[in-house]
C-alpha cells in the first residue's frame, strides 16, 4: 500500500512522527549542552544518550515511525523527550481515572479546576518559592473545609519563564487542581479559595497580592485532565531566544528548584482510581510501557512492523538493512 494523495493532504500543516522525533532529538541536544555549562556533565551525558535506540513500528510502505515500543529514557524531568512522554501518559491516566470514577465514586460529587499562579518571583529565588508552594499546598489540605468537601484531587504543578522580564522577575510557577467537590457549595466559589489563598500565603504586601491569582471554574468534560498533565515547564523559553550561556543559569536554577519534589499528587478518590486500575506513575515505569502499541501507520494506514533503530543525527534509520525512506 503507497501513501495516498488523502494521506500526503493530512500531513500538511502538521508534523509527521518522523520530524517530532527530530525536533525532540533536537531540543535535546541543546538542553544537554545547557546542562554542560551549568556542570552538570553526567546529566548531560544520560541526557544525550535518550532515545538514541529505540524499539518501534515503521510503516513497510512509506517508512513512517509509529509508537516507541521500547528505548533508554534518561528520565531527567527537563529532558524533552521524557517531559513528551511522561505527559502522555499523565494525560492517558487521568482519563482513565475520571472514567472510573464517574463508574465508582457513590457520592454526588462536581469537579472543578483551580489554579494558583504565583508571578514576578525573581531570579534566583524560585527554589524557595516552590518550597513555600509545597508547604502551603499541604497546609492546604489540612483545613477542615477542604478535608470535608474535597473527596478527590488531581494536582501538578508548572514553571513559566520569561527570562528577559523586567528586573529580573522571571519565574511564574502555577499550581494547577482538579477537586471532586461533595457538598460544600462555598468552594466551588472563587471568593473563598483567594481567601484562604492570600491567608496560607500571608499577603499582605499589595505587590505581592496583585502578583498572585487565583481562578476558579466547574468542569463539564473532561479536557482539563491535559492541565494536570502538563511538562513542569514549557522549554521553548528556555531553548529558543537565548545563546547557551544565557540560558544555562534559568536551567540550572530550575532543575534545583523541582530536583526531588513531587510535582504531582493525587488524593482521595483519585488515588483510589489509579491504586484500582494499576497505574503506575511514570517514573517507575518500563520503557515498553510508556506508549501505546500502534498496528497500523498513522499517516498512511500501512502496516506497522517491529524495527530497531538508532539515531544517526537526522533521522532514525534501522540498525539494520537500509537507511529509512
Amino acid at each position: 500500500m503507497q501513501c495516498t494523495t488523502k494521506a500526503k493532504r493530512r500531513q500538511v500543516g502538521k508534523k509527521t512522527r518522523r520530524e517530532q522525533y527530530r525536533q525532540a532529538q533536537k531540543a535535546v541536544e541543546k538542553m544537554a549542552r545547557r546542562y554542560e555549562i551549568s556542570g552538570y556533565d553526567k546529566v548531560a551525558k544520560v541526557m544525550r544518550q535518550c532515545g538514541q535506540v529505540i524499539t518501534g513500528g515503521r510503516c513497510e510502505d512509506c517508512g513512517e515511525l509509529g509508537s516507541v515500543r521500547m528505548s533508554y529514557t534518561c528520565k531527567q524531568r527537563l529532558c524533552p523527550i521524557c517531559m513528551m512522554r511522561r505527559s502522555r501518559v499523565v494525560a492517558a491516566q487521568g482519563l482513565q481515572a475520571m472514567a472510573w470514577m464517574r463508574e465508582n465514586v457513590d457520592k454526588p460529587y462536581s469537579m472543578h479546576m483551580v489554579t494558583l499562579t504565583q508571578q514576578n518571583v525573581c531570579k534566583g529565588e524560585l527554589g524557595g518559592e516552590v518550597n513555600a508552594l509545597l508547604n502551603d499546598l499541604h497546609r492546604m489540605r489540612l483545613l477542615s473545609a477542604v478535608r470535608r468537601g474535597v473527596i478527590g484531587s488531581a494536582r501538578t504543578i508548572e514553571v513559566t519563564c520569561n527570562p528577559k522580564q523586567r528586573e529580573g522577575l522571571v519565574w511564574h510557577p502555577h499550581v494547577h487542581l482538579i477537586i471532586l467537590l461533595s457538598g460544600y457549595p462555598e468552594l466551588a466559589m472563587a471568593d473563598w479559595w483567594r481567601r484562604m489563598w492570600y491567608g496560607l500565603r500571608g499577603l499582605q504586601d499589595r505587590q505581592r497580592l496583585e502578583d498572585t491569582q487565583v481562578e476558579v471554574h466547574e468542569l463539564t468534560d473532561d479536557g482539563a485532565v491535559y492541565e494536570v498533565s502538563k511538562y513542569v515547564a514549557k522549554l521553548t523559553e528556555l531553548l529558543n531566544g537565548l545563546t547557551d550561556e544565557e540560558a544555562a543559569p534559568f536551567v540550572k536554577e530550575l532543575d534545583q528548584a523541582i530536583r526531588g519534589r513531587y510535582l504531582n499528587v493525587w488524593t482521595g478518590e483519585w488515588r483510589r482510581a489509579r491504586r484500582e486500575l494499576n497505574l503506575k506513575e511514570p517514573e517507575k515505569m518500563r520503557s515498553d510501557e510508556l506508549d501505546e502499541v500502534e498496528e497500523v501507520c498513522p499517516e498512511c494506514g500501512g502496516r506497522l512492523v517491529d524495527a530497531l533503530m538508532r539515531w544517526n543525527g537526522m533521522e532514525y534509520v534501522p540498525m539494520k538493512g537500509g537507511a529509512a525512506k
